[in-house]
């Protein structure tokens, strides 16, 4: 009796522990946040390129006339990155990727685009 009390005890602290180290595995740790720049690497420079050359298409300017002011990480809600057209509907599943700024000679604009670069939406327009 001693021996399967013993036993059932540390099958229990057994089961305790392994509880607790998965639960740690399973919580989200929030990413530190790295500076957000071209310049510094953290954000691809294709990525950038692409978003002018993307905002240069849509508002009929060279893209010598566009320079990317900042882009950072973002998550949006649903598939048109949170830049739905009136009336459009948009898969709802959360779509990462990057919010680009742009200066242009018509005022600044906002690009979004997903991970891959292959879509892209201009968010706002001056």
């Amino acid at each position: 009796m001693a021996r399967r009390t013993i036993w059932l005890s540390g099958l229990i602290l057994l089961v305790i522990m392994l509880t607790g180290c998965g639960l740690s595995l399973l919580t989200p740790v929030p990413p530190s946040a790295p500076p957000n720049s071209v310049a510094s690497g953290t954000i691809s420079k294709a990525a950038a390129e692409s978003a002018r050359q993307y905002a240069a298409g849509q508002l009929g300017l060279s893209p010598q006339m566009v320079e990317v002011t900042a882009m950072e990480p973002a998550q949006w809600s649903d598939a048109c990155l949170g830049a739905a057209q009136p009336g459009e509907m948009c898969a709802q599943m959360v779509t990462s990727g990057y919010r680009a700024t742009l200066s242009t000679p018509q005022g600044p604009v906002r690009v979004h685009m997903d991970q891959t670069g292959r879509s892209l939406r201009l968010a706002s327009t001056p």
